[in-house]
């Protein structure tokens, strides 16, 4: 038992992404909505985590035209870079200028207090 929890305790050290993850992606407080007319989107996110205290104090958002530039992390419509800052709820849309149907995937990773990575969010989409 005791080599088990410290098999875990060495595993989540190695693996800090475990510790925090973002979740429940929305564009304009809505989940994958279509006919946003806002010309910059606000985008929010939800951090989930299983340790005390964990806080966001960095974001990255890629928003692509495709969910395969997505995949590749090529962010051809806006890859706002690290952003040292805890706020995760209306982060306002800051690239490319939108056209009209234009469908937008996007993802979202975290840093956490001790300056982990989080793995990227699942991508979500707005059109």
């Amino acid at each position: 038992m005791i080599l088990l929890a410290a098999w875990f305790a060495g595993s989540a050290a190695l693996h800090p992404a475990w510790a925090l993850t973002v979740a429940n992606l929305r564009c304009e407080n809505l989940e994958r909505p279509s006919g946003i007319d806002a010309p910059q989107p606000r985008l929010s996110w939800i951090l989930k985590t299983s340790e005390r205290n964990q806080v966001q104090t960095a974001y990255q958002i890629l928003v692509a035209s495709s969910t395969a530039r997505l995949k590749r992390d090529q962010g051809d419509l806006w890859d706002s870079g690290k952003v040292a800052s805890e706020q995760s709820i209306q982060v306002p849309y800051a690239g490319k200028p939108l056209s009209s149907h234009d469908a937008c995937f996007w993802k979202v990773r975290v840093w956490d207090a001790a300056g982990n990575a989080s793995v990227w969010s699942q991508s979500a989409q707005w059109t």
